[in-house]
C-alpha cells in the first residue's frame, strides 16, 4: 500500500512536511521503513515531549500489545512510540488505546522546540533515525534552527572528544585477534565432534569487534574491514590447526595427510563450508560494526544537519 493511500484510510493530511493524523487529540505522523527488496513498511509515530521511562514503556506494551510496537528516539531518548500498520482499522483501534493511556497519565505530544526550549519554532525538520540492523525511517520534528545547529555542534564535539580516548591502535588489533580466537572456540569444538554450522562463525567477528572496542581501538570507518580480515585469518588458522593436529596424531605432516586421495576432498569441502560461513559472519556483522563506529555516528549527525 502506498503511503498516500494509507493516509486516506487514516484521515491524515500532508502538512508541515509529513502526513499527519489525530487520535483523541494526539497527533501522529505516518512514516515508512525500507525493509529491502522493494518492501516498505508503514508505521504511525507519536512523538512525545519527554523521555519515556522503562516502566512506562513496559506499561504501554501491556496496554496495547507488544506486536509491531517499537520505541525510538527523535533527538530525545525514547520519546517516540511507533506502531506497525498491517491493517488500518486495527492500527486505529490500537492507537485509540494508546491515546487513552496517554490522556489518563497526562502525556503530551511535542509542541515546542524538540530540545524543550521556550524559543519559537522556526522550522519543521526531517531527520533520519536508525533502528535495528541499520534500517532507517524519517520523522519531522519542530525546531528552533539556531538551537538545533548549536546542539548539533555540541554533539559532534562530544563525539570527537570521546574518540580521542580510542587511540590504542596496536592494543586494539591484538585484542581483536584474541577476541576472534575466543569466538572461534565454539566452532572449533563443534568441528572436533564432526559438526559445522554457519551460525557459529557469526560469533567470530562480533567477539573480535567487542574485544577491539574494549581495548580502545580507534573506531574509524575501516573498522569493519579490519575485523573482517582478522576474522578470515584467525578462522582459517584455527581450521588448519585442527587438521595439523589430526596429522600429528597420525604421525605425519599435514602435506602427507592431504596427499591422500580420500582425505583431500573432505578437507576441501570443509574448507569451502568454512569460507562461506566466514563470509556469512562478516556480511551479517559488518553493518552492525560500522553503526557502532565514530565515523557512522558523525555521518548520522551530518545527514541530519
Amino acid at each position: 500500500m502506498k503511503i498516500e493511500e494509507l493516509a486516506v484510510k487514516l484521515t491524515a493530511k500532508f502538512e508541515r512536511g509529513a502526513y499527519r493524523g489525530e487520535v483523541n487529540g494526539y497527533e501522529f505522523q505516518i512514516c515508512s521503513i525500507n525493509a529491502g527488496f522493494g518492501i516498505k513498511q508503514h508505521y504511525i509515530a507519536f512523538i512525545l515531549d519527554r523521555t519515556l521511562e522503562a516502566s512506562e514503556m513496559k506499561a504501554i506494551r501491556q496496554e496495547v500489545g507488544m506486536t509491531g510496537l517499537f520505541f525510538s528516539s527523535a533527538i530525545q531518548p525514547n520519546n517516540t512510540v511507533l506502531m506497525f500498520v498491517r491493517n488500518s482499522e486495527k492500527v486505529k483501534e490500537r492507537a485509540r488505546k494508546l491515546a487513552s493511556y496517554f490522556k489518563t497519565r497526562s502525556f503530551n505530544i511535542v509542541s515546542k522546540d524538540i530540545y524543550g526550549s521556550n524559543e519559537e519554532i522556526t522550522n519543521h525538520k526531517t531527520i533520519s533515525i536508525k533502528i535495528q540492523q541499520g534500517l532507517k525511517f524519517d520523522l519531522v520534528i519542530p525546531i528552533n534552527e539556531a538551537i538545533y545547529k548549536e546542539k548539533h555542534k555540541q554533539e559532534i564535539e562530544k563525539i570527537i572528544h570521546a574518540e580521542k580516548a580510542n587511540n590504542n591502535k596496536v592494543g586494539g588489533i591484538i585484542f581483536a585477534i584474541i577476541g576472534a580466537v575466543v569466538g572461534s572456540i565454539p566452532s572449533l569444538i563443534a568441528y572436533e565432534f564432526g559438526f559445522m554450522s554457519w551460525w557459529l562463525y557469526i560469533i567470530v567477528p562480533f567477539a573480535s569487534f567487542y574485544s577491539y572496542k574494549y581495548a580502545k581501538g580507534p573506531l574509524h570507518r575501516l573498522v569493519p574491514v579490519i575485523i573482517g580480515v582478522i576474522t578470515v585469518v584467525v578462522s582459517l588458522s584455527m581450521f588448519l590447526y585442527t587438521w595439523a593436529n589430526l596429522a600429528f596424531y597420525n604421525d605425519m605432516t599435514l602435506g602427507v595427510l592431504l596427499s591422500d586421495k580420500e582425505v583431500l576432498p573432505l578437507f576441501l569441502s570443509d574448507l569451502v563450508f568454512l569460507l562461506i560461513g566466514i563470509l556469512v559472519g562478516i556480511i551479517f556483522s559488518a553493518k552492525f560494526i560500522y553503526n557502532n563506529t565514530t565515523a557512522s555516528k558523525l555521518k548520522d549527525l551530518e545527514d541530519n544537519l
